[in-house]
């Protein structure tokens, strides 16, 4: 089957325009050969007849004069119907069975969204008479009884035959008024690449101009809704619908957003109360301590410089760099600069790989302290202390570094003076 809205240049054409009147004829009607006396009704170029016993008959163009015409199939399928449509030619009623309709609806607000499928299923319209259009669109008007008047919306159909090089998925520039103007008409149109491609399959002895009608109203395929009044009204539900949903979605998340601040600042003011009640209670447990056992230094303050502690700390001092050095200095029980030289971990990582065993992998370390460098680890057990070489994995794990098998490491028996030198050296570039 040919694909919509593609230029048939080099069609079987099943209609052509008669020299003499000026008429749209079918193959049927005309002798074969030149003799049909028939130009294209696209170029108006001349016409042969091809009638043979094998091939279904057809019009085509005279010494190859196709080349230079896009749409002579699809002009004369759009001219006989418009002739057999328009002029009456069929006064008796015919079904006619309307195509499928489906879609979808999508409403936004702001970031969020709501979409929502409709799908309408086709079904026989029912028996339906011709009646000229006067106006320019649509050409053709389906009536439901012979006797309706077409001036009332509600009995008629408009069927819409486009020029066959304006056929298009997107709706012809006058819709808007025609909808405004009959917003409860339907309006069908017609795709003429669907019915040629239903004509070029028709039995050799099929009369094409009835194969045509009969194509036309009893398959669904060829015809397409412009204006469904149905589907506008479900559209204008499912938005209206969707609309009130999305409005009520967002006052249900502002309404929660607004109970989360307030319980935020509820939950701030708290805490503000309880560290003052804190303060004024510490403040008041050291006027009432008798001086000779008074702690010259609060619990929950730098024991150096008096600063609030935020956490817990076992040592009692805070994150300044000159609290870190005192204590250290008090925990060493001398003074920093009483202290001899200290190993950096590079220098501990030269005397390890100098000094060392080296073992066949390195085994599954439970490390006490551990700290990279720049091409391994530096690791302390509790009988030994290590170095690991290995790239540096942002993502590794302790179990990936050291696991046994896939990395070499130099160790030694640890000592009081190597633990001393290695402790200090990264305590001092930890802080």
């Amino acid at each position: 089957m040919a694909s919509p809205n593609i230029p048939l240049s080099h069609a079987k054409i099943p209609f052509a325009v008669k020299k003499s009147d000026g008429e749209i004829v079918s193959i049927d009607d005309v002798q074969n050969g030149l003799a049909c006396d028939c130009v294209c009704p696209a170029c108006f170029a001349d016409l042969v007849g091809r009638k043979g016993e094998a091939r279904l008959h057809h019009f085509a163009h005279y010494r190859k004069s196709q080349d230079l015409c896009k749409y002579a199939a699809e002009t004369s399928i759009r001219l006989m119907l418009l002739a057999e449509l328009t002029h009456q030619r069929h006064p008796e009623s015919r079904p006619i069975i309307g195509p499928d309709i489906a879609g979808e609806v999508t409403v936004r607000n702001g970031r969020y969204h709501l979409t929502e499928a409709y799908h309408i299923p086709r079904r026989p319209i029912g028996d339906v008479f011709i009646h000229q259009q006067q106006t320019i669109y649509p050409q053709v008007l389906l009536v439901f009884h012979e006797s309706l008047h077409p001036e009332d919306e509600d009995v008629c159909l408009g069927l819409y035959l486009p020029p066959a090089d304006q056929q298009s998925t997107e709706p012809p520039a006058w819709l808007g008024a025609f909808v405004s103007h009959w917003p409860r008409r339907g309006l069908l149109t017609v795709d003429y690449s669907i019915l040629y491609s239903f004509l070029s399959q028709r039995p050799i002895d099929t009369p094409v101009v009835g194969y045509l009608l009969d194509t036309l109203f009893l398959r669904n395929v060829a015809l397409r809704w412009l204006h469904h009044p149905t589907e506008s009204r479900t559209i204008g539900e499912i938005t209206a619908r969707l609309t009130k949903t999305l409005a009520e979605e967002a006052e249900i998340r502002r309404d929660a957003e607004e109970r989360v601040k307030l319980w935020q600042e509820a939950e701030a003011q708290r805490m503000s109360r309880m560290v003052a009640e804190q303060k004024r209670k510490r403040e008041a447990q050291a006027l009432r301590r008798p001086l000779a056992i008074r702690s010259p230094v609060a619990p929950n303050e730098c024991r150096y410089c008096g600063q609030l502690l935020i956490a817990p700390s076992a040592a009692q001092i805070c994150d300044r760099q000159e609290c870190i050095d005192k204590w250290h200095a008090w925990h060493d029980g001398r003074e920093q600069s009483a202290l001899r030289p200290l190993l950096s971990p590079e220098q501990l990582q030269e005397v390890i790989v100098s000094t060392g065993k080296c073992p066949d992998y390195a085994p599954l370390l439970n490390g006490l302290q551990e700290y990279r460098t720049q091409n391994g680890w530096l690791v302390q057990t509790h009988q030994e202390l290590w170095f690991i070489y290995s790239e540096y994995l942002p993502s590794a794990t302790r179990n990936i570094r050291y696991s046994g098998g896939m990395r070499t490491g130099y160790s030694i028996p640890r000592t009081s003076d190597f633990d001393r030198a290695l402790n200090a050296a990264i305590a001092k570039l930890r802080w």
